[in-house]
């Protein structure tokens, strides 16, 4: 058993072959969490293998405003990733190696850090 949220409220929604597809706008609509919700039968691994650039750009420009009566989970996901390595293999190491010396000896960048949380809850809407 899991926390659930339920509203009913107009989404831009769209109907693919296998599965229905749902836009969810976050905040000021800048964000938006996409729901792909299979047919009955259907395997979610393989609807999404089957999606490429060209079939997510025709389901987005197919959707419409329609009622949905909406279920979710309720939840939250936190990612946290060191960035060190991916800036050094970008051309960036020299800055973690004391690479302002120029500026002032002895600096330098110890660690850059990448945070994301997402958090899904009926809050309401800002405008």
């Amino acid at each position: 058993m899991v926390p659930m949220m339920h509203m009913e409220e107009q989404f831009q929604h769209a109907r693919a072959d296998r599965f229905g597809f749902l836009r969810l706008p976050y905040g000021r609509e800048k964000l938006s969490m996409y729901i792909l919700l299979p047919d009955e039968g259907e395997i979610l691994d393989e609807v999404i293998a089957e999606l490429d650039e060209a079939s997510w750009n025709n389901l987005t420009s197919e959707l419409q405003e329609k009622t949905v009566i909406l279920a979710l989970p309720r939840y939250s996901v936190e990612y946290e990733k060191a960035l060190n390595d991916v800036l050094s293999n970008m051309g960036m190491g020299l800055a973690f190696a004391g690479g302002f010396s120029g500026i002032n000896p002895g600096l330098f960048i110890s660690e850059v850090k990448h945070k994301a949380i997402i958090v899904v809850n009926e809050k309401e809407k800002r405008s």
